[in-house]
């Protein structure tokens, strides 16, 4: 799956991918009754974006020059920890128990997704 025909496909199966992982911990945090959805969400929407450019980015340039793949998946790694300390650190930090929602909204879409990432540009 190269190019840009293939684009749109992969674009759905990772959104999907995404929203089964996001799907899954919102069950669990429901049935736990512990956490809070709106920073499960927020950890949840911040990552599928940051792996939605950065997939993107990947299928776009598969194929094509080693360097440009190689860049754009060092930036998306790059931004994906800066989504994890700009918003697990703050609320580390300020002792709010909004922490671990916020980490496992973060955990799972990003696992799912590069899942999914790895086993199409494999």
């Amino acid at each position: 799956m190269t190019g840009r025909r293939s684009l749109p496909r992969f674009l759905c199966a990772q959104a999907l991918t995404a929203l089964a992982g996001f799907s899954a911990a919102w069950l669990c945090l429901t049935v736990a009754g512990t956490g809070s959805l709106p920073w499960l969400a927020g950890g949840a929407v911040a990552m599928g974006l940051a792996g939605l450019a950065a997939g993107t980015w990947l299928v776009l340039q598969h194929g094509g020059r080693l360097s440009r793949f190689l860049a754009g998946m060092v930036a998306g790694v790059l931004v994906r920890m800066a989504l994890v300390l700009a918003g697990a650190a703050p609320l580390a930090l300020s002792g709010q128990t909004a922490f671990w929602s916020y980490v496992v909204g973060l955990g799972s879409v990003f696992v799912p997704m590069q899942v999914h990432e790895i086993g199409v540009l494999r």
